[in-house]
C-alpha cells in the first residue's frame, strides 16, 4: 500500500496542487446556500428538535447527528468548507492511487482521470455545507473504502481482513438515502 503511495508523490503532488487551484475558493466562500441557510439558522438557534425531525423525516437521521457535532465548532461555516476542500482532494487522490493499484492504467493515465474528476462542474456546488456533508464527504468515504478494498486483493492474511473490513465499515459510512441508488446501482451496469 505504502510503495503505491511512495512511487507517485510527483502525480499525486500534481492532483493536490490543481485540486487547490480550482477548489481553494471555497475556503474564501462563506455564503449560505440551498438548505444551508437552514442549518444554520437551526444551529444558530440550537433548534435540535426541528433538525432532528426534519433528517428523521426525509430518511437521513444519521445527518442530524454530523450537523449537530458541526454546529458545536466555534468557526462551523470554515469547518464545513475545509472539510469539502479535503473531501474533493481526498476523492481525487484515492481515485488516482485506485487506478495505480488495480494496475490498469499508467500514472500518467491515472492523473488525468483524476485531473478530470476534479473539473467535474457538480463539485462546485460543495461550497455549501449540506452539501459538502450529505455528498462529497460521503464520497470520499467511499473512494477511500475502495482503495482499501483494492489493497486486499489477492491477500488473505489477517492485515488484509482488517484492512478489508475496515473498508466495509467506510462503505457503510458512506451510503446514505441520496447516494445508496448512485453507488449500487453504477456497479450493477
Amino acid at each position: 500500500m505504502l510503495e503505491t503511495v511512495s512511487s507517485s508523490i510527483p502525480y499525486i503532488g500534481l492532483i493536490l496542487g490543481f485540486g487547490i487551484l480550482a477548489h481553494g475558493i471555497i475556503l474564501f466562500n462563506d455564503g449560505l446556500y440551498w438548505d444551508g441557510w437552514v442549518v444554520d439558522l437551526w444551529q444558530q438557534n440550537g433548534d435540535k428538535n426541528s433538525m432532528r425531525r426534519f433528517y428523521s423525516e426525509v430518511g437521513m437521521p444519521n445527518l442530524y447527528f454530523e450537523h449537530r457535532i458541526m454546529g458545536l465548532l466555534p468557526w462551523r461555516k470554515l469547518a464545513y468548507r475545509v472539510i469539502s476542500l479535503i473531501s474533493i482532494l481526498s476523492i481525487a487522490g484515492f481515485v488516482f492511487l485506485i487506478a495505480m493499484r488495480a494496475n490498469v492504467f499508467n500514472p500518467l493515465q491515472a492523473s488525468v482521470i483524476s485531473l478530470l474528476l476534479l473539473s467535474y462542474p457538480a463539485y462546485a456546488v460543495t461550497f455549501d455545507g449540506v452539501a459538502s456533508l450529505q455528498y462529497t464527504f460521503k464520497i470520499a468515504l467511499f473512494y477511500v473504502g475502495c482503495y482499501f478494498a483494492v489493497t486486499t486483493i489477492g491477500n488473505s492474511n489477517a492485515d488484509s481482513m482488517g484492512v478489508f473490513a475496515l473498508s466495509l465499515i467506510l462503505f457503510f459510512f458512506a451510503f446514505n438515502a441520496n447516494s445508496i441508488l448512485v453507488y449500487v446501482w453504477g456497479f450493477l451496469l
